[in-house]
């Protein structure tokens, strides 16, 4: 919906939107190559955590901070495309 906005803007945009929707397959790909790692990244700083605390559970909230911030990164990492539309269409739009 974002590029059909910026589309019916103006000619510039619709090229904008266009080069958007080309580049996306190309870096979803390599997307999903690298954010399939982050799961067995987590098991392993869980397993190695686990093992430098052995039986103090007082790592695991340590843990569950690093797996939030894990998890806001991802979630800014993927909203990026869009907030990146947002602005050229709010530039486009304060001028």
């Amino acid at each position: 919906r974002l590029r059909e906005a910026l589309s019916r803007r103006s000619a510039a945009l619709a090229r904008v939107a266009a080069i958007d929707a080309a580049l996306e397959p190309a870096l979803a790909a390599q997307e999903r190559r690298v954010l399939a790692l982050v799961p067995q990244r987590l098991m392993a700083h869980f397993e190695r955590l686990g093992r430098e605390h052995g039986e103090d559970a007082g790592w695991l909230a340590a843990f569950r901070e690093d797996l939030d911030e894990v998890m806001r990164a991802e979630l800014a990492h993927r909203l990026l495309p869009v907030q990146g539309l947002l602005q050229t269409l709010h530039d486009h739009d304060a001028r």
